[in-house]
């Protein structure tokens, strides 16, 4: 029986020995797999890493310098997907095998870290180029240098400040320098431009509402209408606002007249009848010359005739006069008195004398 035990334990250490020698070998040659694949991703990391310069010199030639600041002239998207889809076709990773190495986890890291920095590169290049497209779409002209702001590019008609702020959208993220400068220069023009043209378009709304002029619409209004109007870049908008600037003119104008005319009635009556009452008169001088002489009259040269000098050669006459001819002295007494003429003083005289004559002839034969 004692045997027996020990024919047991013998087979039990053999059979020990055997396990021990199966997993030693299990292990050895697991280690040795191990090895293998490490190497193996180590010359995927080479090759991948060989394929990395290429890629840099496409993402390099994306931008017009080797600052990486403004992007290469005439650059499209097409050309960005290019090296884009050439980076992301570059892949080092343990993913397709378990390789579990820390040292070989290091290199996959270094190795993607430099991928991730060409990858960011390729990014920015899209979101140049994107904010520079919607951009240009705002002007009516398309802008070609990129590294300088054109201070004389208008917006088109239609651009809207909504539009504006999609540009705006596109260079989020985007880390300040040259090229930001230039481009929030063109997007703050356009969004000027905007905002003067809607407010231009606001107060042509409150002084034409429904294309009639309102209260509010006064010459000094529309004036300085005007003025903001020259200020407007795109011609075309111009020439629309100022359509409607001269509309409201022409309106002010037509509305002023029947005031201008009442004023001059007003001021014409006015010196009608300043001139009439003048002494020196200036207007309707015929009228004036006409009416003069009724202030005449009250002159002394019409009422010369009744003064006492017509009568005097009478008074001495009388008392010389025979009785006996009363007839011969009518005619004398009354002839004078029917001729008021200037010359009648020397009548008199001769009539005096005549009667004198006549007296003394008389008186002689008599005797």
């Amino acid at each position: 029986m004692a045997k027996n035990v020990k024919s047991t334990i013998g087979v039990i250490a053999v059979g020990i020995v055997a396990v021990g020698v199966v997993a030693v070998g299990y292990k050895v040659n697991a280690d040795r797999q191990n090895e293998q694949n490490v190497e193996y991703v180590i010359s995927l990391i080479d090759q991948e890493k060989k394929q990395l310069p290429e890629v840099q010199k496409l993402v390099d030639g994306l931008y017009a310098s080797d600052k990486k600041v403004f992007l290469k002239k005439d650059l499209t998207k097409e050309q960005i997907d290019v090296v884009s889809k050439k980076l992301s076709d570059i892949k080092a990773d343990n993913s397709r095998l378990d390789v579990k190495d820390k040292k070989l986890t290091q290199q996959i890291e270094a190795f993607n870290q430099s991928k991730s920095e060409l990858g960011e590169q390729i990014s920015i290049a899209q979101k140049k180029l994107a904010t520079q497209n919607a951009t240009t779409d705002l002007f009516s002209e398309p802008i070609t240098d990129w590294e300088k702001f054109d201070e004389n590019a208008y917006i088109k008609a239609d651009v809207k400040d909504t539009t504006v702020n999609n540009a705006k959208e596109q260079m989020k993220n985007l880390a300040d320098d040259d090229w930001t400068k230039v481009m929030n220069q063109y997007l703050k023009s356009a969004t000027d431009q905007v905002n003067q043209i809607k407010s231009i378009r606001k107060t042509i709304e409150e002084l034409l509402p429904n294309g009639v002029i309102s209260e509010q619409a006064t010459a000094e209004a529309q004036a300085n209408l005007v003025t903001e109007i020259e200020k407007v870049k795109n011609p075309e908008v111009q020439a629309e606002l100022s359509a409607q600037a001269t509309e409201i003119a022409n309106q002010l104008a037509l509305a002023a007249t029947p005031v201008v005319e009442s004023t001059v009635e007003q001021t014409v009556e006015s010196t009608v009848e300043s001139t009439v009452e003048s002494t020196e008169p200036v207007v309707e001088t015929s009228e004036s010359t006409y009416e003069e002489p009724t202030y005449v009259p009250e002159t002394p040269t019409y009422q010369q005739p009744t003064t006492p000098s017509y009568q005097q050669p009478v008074t001495p006459v009388q008392p010389t006069t025979p009785s006996t001819t009363p007839s011969s002295k009518t005619p004398a007494e009354t002839t004078p008195s029917t001729t008021p003429s200037s010359e009648t003083p020397a009548s008199s005289q001769g009539a005096a004398v005549d009667t004198q004559g006549a007296t003394d002839s008389t008186t002689n034969q008599a005797s």
